[in-house]
Formats: structure tokens, C-alpha cells, sequence
């Protein structure tokens, strides 16, 4: 059985149980592209570092197309809204398929388009961030 990015489940569970605080987006990504059999250095029709906040946008078209997507901006952003809606409805993360996933993870980043509701509540959530750090 494998994963949609090819990778078999077995490999994916070998790699999420390096709980040892070493296990990195980076190290992640980079055994996920191992294991598709991805070539070292020539990777950028199947994986691109996307910036999708305000201040570094480097959207680019064919960005939907890539097999991974490393959005950094994202985890404090995007994914958080979009597990937390996942969570108040019917679909989960284990029982949706890729394609719907893909779409979801478009909408709540700015991966699909820039949306003003998105720029907004990242502005948002930026602010509270900044206003807590300078409160404690």
C-alpha cells in the first residue's frame, strides 16, 4: 500500500517514528523524495519551497502541479484553519482523497490565489501573535 506521493505506508511510518525531535520538514520531505526516487539536486519539477506570505509571494502557476508542496508559511497559518475545519466536519484527514485534499489545501493557503479573506486573517493572526509576544 502506498501513500499519494508513492511512498509506501510502511517507509511513511518508519519516518513518523523518528520521534526523537530530529524529524524535520526538511529531513520529511527529503525521505519522501528518496523513496519516490527523486534525484538528488535536479528536484524542481517535484518539489518547490512555496512562500505564500505577504512579504515573500513566489506563487508561481504551475505550482499545483508539483508532486510536494513545502509551504513554510503555512504552519502557522493555513494548515491550522484548514485541520481545525477538517475536524468540525464529516470528512477527516484519514478518510479524504487526494484530489479533495489538494483542493482544500489550495483554498486554505494562498497557493490557488490570492484571496483578501486569506491576507486578512493571516494579518490577523500575525498581529495577535505580535501583541502576545509583547505582552509577555
Amino acid at each position: 500500500m502506498s501513500s499519494p506521493f508513492g511512498v509506501s505506508v510502511v517507509t511513511c511510518k518508519r519516518i513518523t517514528d523518528l520521534a526523537d525531535g530530529t524529524m524535520k520538514e526538511a529531513r520529511f520531505l527529503n525521505a519522501i523524495a528518496c523513496e519516490s526516487h527523486v534525484e538528488p539536486f535536479i528536484a524542481d519539477d517535484v518539489i518547490r519551497r512555496i512562500w505564500t506570505n505577504l512579504e515573500d509571494l513566489n506563487v508561481e502557476a504551475a505550482d499545483g502541479n508539483l508532486m510536494i508542496w513545502h509551504l513554510p508559511t503555512e504552519k502557522k497559518f493555513g494548515f491550522p484553519r484548514m485541520f481545525a475545519q477538517t475536524s468540525r466536519t464529516a470528512a477527516t484527514m484519514k478518510t479524504i482523497m487526494p484530489g479533495a485534499l489538494n483542493a482544500l489545501t489550495r483554498r486554505y493557503t494562498n497557493l490557488a490565489r490570492r484571496a483578501v479573506s486569506k491576507v486578512l486573517q493571516d494579518i490577523t493572526a500575525k498581529t495577535r501573535e505580535r501583541l502576545f509576544a509583547l505582552a509577555s
